[in-house]
């Protein structure tokens, strides 16, 4: 197996990136990659995996996830940081439910558990069979960079791509083929990794609504999580379990909005990292934005204690089919 990759920075945690589909390798681009991320090269020893090189017509999201954590394995990573945009969002979701034990946290940017309309990348995968380098050259870069930046680089974009090989229009065809049957929406409930979900509503390949379709995957965990807990597993397979979870959501989605006003001063200690409560940004071209939360311990402990005495609340009239009262813990003093 062939999968390069590069790596920079000095710090003792260990941060991989996993870049989106692309029309060229990006390891080349190693200057450029250090720059973009030089942020994280003090704390973080950050390693970026381009895709395997030598694959063959109908090589899946699956497979380029177990390609992904065999090369984990070989240079001995662990404790991973795993940071994915685009497809390698998708990848990322996969070694997720794989092998969580590898990846301490995970961040996704620009990508869902599911894609449904796929037209963009069968255009880029018909130009690419058809060796329409300019079209797909033009095609791609109008989706993937904002309209202010395509504007302003499309010479240099067409300069860098122009001399696309057979063998790199082969390979951007069939990773672009994988996409299509891509659907991890029934699976994500697997995933219990701290996971930051980034987007844009301006995204013109993925709609936000399946970007947040990841993000509220993780919040319904969190409620299933914390309704079994209370009740000891008693709602499962009760048609009373819906309105349980959704009703968790809810509440859980108004402490996350509320948390999201605390003062950054406040979240964020003297070095940058995030210490309590939630943080948003947008970009000031408004191309690119955190619609999901970046949380801390303070906030997570805050919004813990009050989605319990929630769940707490109303499970205290939830009976199971057989009439028994499902709420076990908190019932009486000591519990």
């Amino acid at each position: 197996m062939k999968m390069n990759y590069v790596r920079f920075g000095t710090g003792k945690k260990t941060m991989l990136l996993l870049p989106g589909l692309s029309l060229k390798p990006v390891c080349p681009s190693l200057d450029a990659i250090k720059q973009a991320y030089d942020l994280f090269a003090r704390d973080y020893t950050v390693y970026l995996f381009d895709r395997r090189e030598d694959i063959e017509e109908g090589y899946s999201l699956k497979q380029m996830a177990l390609d992904t954590l065999k090369k984990v394995k070989e240079l001995g990573l662990k404790d991973l940081y795993l940071y994915g945009v685009s497809q390698g969002g998708m990848i990322a979701q996969i070694m997720a439910i794989e092998e969580p034990s590898v990846i301490h946290k995970l961040a996704l940017c620009s990508t869902c558990s599911r894609l449904k309309d796929t037209r963009v990348l069968e255009e880029w995968s018909r130009s690419a069979l058809e060796n329409d380098i300019p079209s797909l050259i033009e095609n791609f870069a109008e989706k993937v960079y904002s309209p202010a930046f395509y504007k302003q680089y499309k010479e240099m974009i067409f300069s860098a791509y122009s001399d696309l090989s057979k063998q790199e229009l082969r390979h951007f065809k069939i990773l672009s083929e994988a996409i299509r049957d891509y659907d991890l929406s029934e699976m994500l409930q697997r995933v219990n990794i701290p996971t930051l979900v980034l987007g844009s509503r301006k995204d013109q390949i993925i709609p936000v609504e399946e970007m947040e379709e990841t993000a509220f995957a993780q919040l319904e965990f969190e409620a299933r999580g914390q309704i079994d807990w209370w009740t000891f597993g008693r709602l499962q397979g009760e048609e009373t379990l819906p309105e349980a979870v959704k009703r968790c959501m809810l509440k859980l989605i108004e402490l996350l909005d509320k948390q999201q006003k605390v003062m950054l001063v406040d979240a964020v200690d003297e070095d940058g990292n995030v210490v309590a409560g939630l943080m948003a940004h947008q970009s000031n071209d408004g191309v690119s934005s955190t619609y999901n939360v970046i949380t801390g311990n303070m906030a997570v402990r805050v919004i813990q204690s009050q989605l319990d005495s929630t769940i707490k609340m109303y499970l205290q009239g939830v009976r199971d089919s057989l009439g028994r009262k499902v709420l076990y813990r908190g019932l009486y003093p000591g519990e």
